[in-house]
């Protein structure tokens, strides 16, 4: 089972992931704190890690309170450690975090940050600030625009079709709209902005698949001709790295 929190402070997520017949949970980027131990709770969890996707402040503020108050054990990428403050379990690609019945695998994603990881099971992709409805990570925080090219392409795009997007923050209106921008003919895109500001409306948060993101978010579809062709400043037969960067540094003025 997975239970969404949005921070009731800002714009970011936390979730916990916990099996109901052992009571386990892990936590990945606890912010909301007072709901996420309000539903631990309620629910009589027992938390086995808190993992954070990476080490910026507004992921790992809730790291103090969890350890102090349950003991809980945090774990996040090696290379991250310097950022979060203590790490009891050091991550690197490949890892498994169980709770229960569940399993989560850890993906190394580094360009938001060196160490940022996405967390992923059958059914979930829980990508930190790697990668969010239309969007991607700003790398100018630590990060580097390349790395994050590298983790898009060989990674997160081959994952399959059917995985939810599970992110760290709802910037979705205005990635859709820089998506849109790009591509002005984009029907997917001026689709899901329409869905997505219509479940505003009902207090719903957005969501969306990886094969949705496929059709909409610029920065997966950096191999597109269409999109290359409403793009300035590519060479004449760009690369995928090329057009990406492209990308990354005109929503970093938009």
């Amino acid at each position: 089972m997975i239970k969404q929190f949005r921070s009731r402070y800002g714009d970011n997520y936390s979730y916990v992931i916990y099996d109901e017949q052992v009571l386990e949970a892990l936590l990945v980027d606890p912010v909301a704190v007072e709901q996420v131990r309000q539903f631990l709770k309620e629910k009589e969890l027992e938390v086995n890690y808190l993992i954070n996707t990476h080490g910026h402040g507004d992921h790992t503020r809730g790291n103090p309170v969890f350890r102090r108050e349950m003991g809980v054990k945090i774990a996040a990428h090696e290379e991250e450690s310097g950022a979060v403050g203590k790490v009891d379990k050091a991550l690197a690609d490949g890892d498994i975090l169980t709770a229960g019945d569940i399993e989560l695998e850890v993906i190394h994603t580094p360009g938001h940050t060196p160490g940022s990881i996405c967390l992923r099971n059958s059914e979930a992709l829980f990508s930190g600030d790697t990668i969010f409805l239309s969007g991607c990570g700003n790398p100018k925080f630590g990060g580097d625009a390349r790395r994050l090219f590298k983790s898009v392409k060989q990674k997160i795009l081959r994952l399959p079709d059917h995985i939810k997007l599970l992110p760290g923050h709802d910037y979705a209106v205005k990635n859709l709209e820089f998506a849109l921008h790009i591509e002005p003919e984009n029907q997917f895109a001026s689709g899901k902005l329409d869905e997505v500001k219509a479940n505003r409306m009902q207090n719903k948060e957005p969501s969306s698949t990886l094969g949705e993101e496929k059709k909409y978010n610029p920065f997966f579809r950096f191999d597109e001709e269409r999109l290359r062709l409403q793009l300035d400043g590519l060479s004449e037969d760009p690369t995928d790295e090329e057009t990406f960067l492209l990308l990354r540094k005109l929503r970093n003025s938009w």
